[in-house]
């Protein structure tokens, strides 16, 4: 029976583009968003210099609370994964609660932010 790893056959050039591209395509999209946003509140006629300032004092904070939440999932992801392979699932189980509890804090927070 042959192998299908795609990790371990194809290029790494071939494998970076494949995987590199979407991260920064989302990325690039996360930055336009902010430059819309921009346009946008640059363009009211009272209080555009302030909420300006606002938005790019903002835009890093917002950046890393979207790397701290994808890199948690992520993270959960590849944890959870492994120990499915070694086919332990009191672990998996295990890993699963702390990725939901985290998932909800993270989710509270984000509300709590916006409220």
């Amino acid at each position: 029976m042959e192998e299908n790893n795609k990790m371990k056959n194809e290029p790494v050039n071939k494998l970076m583009l494949q995987m590199g591209v979407p991260m920064i395509l989302s990325m690039a999209l996360q930055a336009v968003y902010n430059i819309v946003d921009s346009a946008f509140v640059g363009n009211m006629k009272e209080g555009s210099e302030t909420a300006l300032n606002a938005l790019t004092l903002v835009f890093p904070i917002q950046m890393l609370m979207v790397a701290l939440a994808i890199g948690t999932g992520v993270g959960v992801n590849a944890l959870l994964a492994r120990t499915l392979g070694q086919r332990n699932r009191e672990k998996a189980a295990h890993v699963a609660g702390i990725g939901l509890f985290l998932a909800t804090i993270i989710y509270i927070l984000n509300f709590v932010k916006n409220v």
